[in-house]
């Protein structure tokens, strides 16, 4: 029987559980990533809301809302748990502008953050459902590593 984990706004959760499905809702420009390592079965999801740290100290709680902090982290809890980089499959999802066009993109932000630390790290994106207008919801089921999005209702595989 599967089970419901949730992760809210600037969090993060990683776990080895079969059983489970981590679920995180309302990805509009926030940023969602699910990442799993089929050999050691260890999965997770992050979801951060801005792109970079404010000009003022954070506590290590508050620094899971902002993607320069909250991916190095997010990787560290996986490795923690035994998953490698070699072995992850990451996706990624949200980023949207749902107030349309504005001088601020802060859903292209949000992507561009990841895919730069990514590009740094050497970590390849197997697969995105980013941009455009409409907000999300991200799942990974742990059994399978199955990775998909809702939009109003609709599943799209990643």
């Amino acid at each position: 029987m599967s089970k419901n984990l949730v992760v809210g706004i600037g969090e993060a959760l990683v776990t080895g559980d079969d059983c489970a499905i981590i679920v995180t809702h309302a990805l509009g420009s926030c940023v969602g990533i699910a990442a799993y390592d089929s050999k050691c079965r260890v999965g997770g999801i992050l979801h951060y809301m801005l792109p970079t740290l404010p000009n003022k100290k954070v506590t290590y709680e508050e620094s899971w809302k902002y993607g320069e902090e909250a991916i190095p982290n997010f990787f560290k809890l996986l490795y923690k748990k035994g998953a490698t980089k070699d072995s992850l499959r990451i996706v990624m999802a949200g980023g949207s502008e749902l107030l349309g066009t504005t001088s601020l993109p802060i859903g292209r932000r949000n992507v561009v953050i990841a895919e730069r630390l990514f590009k740094k790290n050497n970590v390849f994106i197997a697969n995105e459902d980013t941009g455009g207008a409409k907000p999300r919801t991200l799942y990974l089921e742990m059994a399978s590593g199955r990775v998909w999005t809702t939009t109003a209702g609709v599943a799209k595989d990643l």
